[in-house]
């Protein structure tokens, strides 16, 4: 791995005093269940690239985190 490509890496680790699998939440039923929102909707967002998640090996994984300061900033505006 190239220098770049590790502090990239490093940008997104989470937290060492936490297991990395305690912040994701996998699928879009798993998103949809975080965020209070209808699958149909949460994929929708998901698509349109709304919301800060990715696909990881096709499927659908957020950072309950992420999700949560998402909210709060588009709360925070409105």
């Amino acid at each position: 791995m190239t220098e770049l490509q590790l502090n990239s890496l490093h940008s997104i680790a989470p937290p060492l005093d936490r297991p990395i699998g305690d912040d994701l939440v996998w699928e879009v039923s798993g998103i949809a269940g975080e965020i209070g929102r209808t699958k149909r909707q949460t994929h929708h967002l998901l698509d349109t690239n709304a919301l800060p998640a990715r696909k990881v090996g096709g499927r659908w994984c957020a950072s309950r985190k992420a999700l949560r300061a998402f909210f709060a900033t588009v709360t925070a505006v409105a």
